[in-house]
């Protein structure tokens, strides 16, 4: 069988969630007859195969603080706590990719590496994985508006100085001629790429994010409520992300309100425990928090999810959710509300507990079902792992990939 050889392109190797699902989609095909490198701005592994690439000049990193600047200006201004990219800034790296070797170039995150221009300029079929809204949106790497702009039943661009519509029209402008084969993680923003302008006429195909379930798997942790300070009489609720405190969309106001109806409604004694806030937090809740800080170690992470009792997700928006299928792979049940990349992960009462969207009452009436009984409990964490297993491992992932990556060299 012939090897095929795919050129991988991500802005971080393992810095946040888009780069930790890329790299562990990149590590799952080293299995499979395919030869794969990856070009990044930031390389924290060893990993031969994995080139760190940095702007040419000070030209490319003035461009990079000067979009920088803007898009704080503009979030500072509209009151917008949304991540947007103009899509300027370029690592300069076309060259490389057009004479790499590989045959196939496979973009996941690449702000700050690509420009909008470059990607226009890719002579090799590409496939890309969408982590995010951003490559069929304006500026915007998330919209909450059905109806923006960038989707096909919109008749009408009103204004001609916005700058997202200015992000928009560049991509138009440059990548008319490119034919994308589009992978999305959960059919949520398979459909939002389907009804987009940009994307409405490309192969869009559903791959979830894999993870290898033999090593997140659930621990024997006998001292950990010493080890993490907690009360071995409460149950331990984790609330985990990047950023979860700041940054909007991962629902800190929301998950306050629930566990205050939680607490209110129900005897059941319990502590919260945040990870992914290094500072300090104000809350006037009735209940202990353990504010664990950054975890950058995936054992430190496992060795939590197996001491834990529950995982909430009461984010506003989740391209696929890489700590749900953490938790799940740990045998840890989760709560999440019906949005994004939940459904496609969570099975209702079996392995945790959908939410109606933003259904408050709803969300906490979960939590109290889950920790109920604790021999439910344990069932639906086992279902979990088994889900995980059947439907995210690294093998089943990496094959979907192959079979995509040889569909796409047939029509060369």
């Amino acid at each position: 069988m012939k090897v095929l050889e795919v050129l991988h392109l991500a802005t971080y190797e393992s810095f946040g969630g888009a780069a930790r699902a890329s790299k562990r989609i990149y590590n799952a095909l080293i299995g499979q007859p395919i030869l794969c490198y990856m070009f990044t701005m930031l390389k924290t592994s060893k990993d031969e195969s994995v080139l760190a690439v940095q702007p040419k000049n000070t030209h490319s990193q003035l461009k990079y603080i000067h979009e920088l600047l803007k898009s704080n200006q503009k979030q500072k201004l509209e009151k917008n706590v949304i991540l947007e990219s103009y899509g300027e800034i370029s690592a300069e790296i076309i060259d490389k990719i057009n004479t790499h070797q590989a045959k196939i170039v496979h973009l996941h995150w690449i702000n700050n590496l690509l420009s909008i221009k470059d990607i226009g300029k890719i002579n090799k079929p590409i496939v890309w994985t969408l982590h995010d809204m951003w490559p069929f949106s304006g500026s915007e790497h998330l919209s909450y508006d059905s109806d923006a702009f960038f989707y096909e039943d919109s008749t009408k661009i009103t204004s001609t100085v916005n700058q997202s519509i200015e992000t928009f029209r560049l991509k138009q402008e440059n990548w008319y001629q490119q034919k994308f084969t589009i992978v999305a993680p959960s059919n949520w923003l398979a459909e939002c790429a389907r009804r987009s302008i940009l994307f409405n006429g490309c192969d869009i195909s559903v791959i979830p994010c894999p993870i290898d379930y033999a090593i997140w798997s659930p621990k024997n942790q006998p001292n950990s409520c010493v080890r993490f300070n907690f009360d071995i009489n409460k149950k331990q609720i984790l609330f985990l992300g990047q950023n979860v405190i700041n940054d909007s969309n991962k629902g800190w106001d929301l998950l306050q309100e629930v566990l205050l109806i939680f607490s209110q409604s129900s005897d059941i004694g319990f502590e919260l425990v945040i990870v992914g806030h290094s500072g300090e937090i104000v809350s006037n809740c009735p209940y202990k928090i353990h504010s664990i800080g950054e975890i950058s170690d995936d054992e430190i992470l496992i060795d939590l999810y197996s001491s834990v009792d529950l995982l909430v997700v009461p984010s506003r928006f989740e391209a696929f959710s890489q700590v749900t299928l953490e938790a799940q792979s740990c045998g840890l049940p989760v709560v999440g509300f019906n949005i994004g990349g939940i459904p496609d992960i969570l099975i209702h009462k079996k392995t945790g507990w959908i939410s109606s969207s933003f259904d408050l009452i709803d969300f906490s009436e979960g939590i109290h079902w889950i920790l109920k009984e604790e021999v439910r409990t344990k069932k639906m964490g086992s279902a979990g792992r088994k889900n995980v297993i059947e439907k995210f491992s690294s093998e089943k992932v990496a094959q979907q990939y192959f079979e995509l990556y040889q569909k796409v060299m047939a029509k060369v």
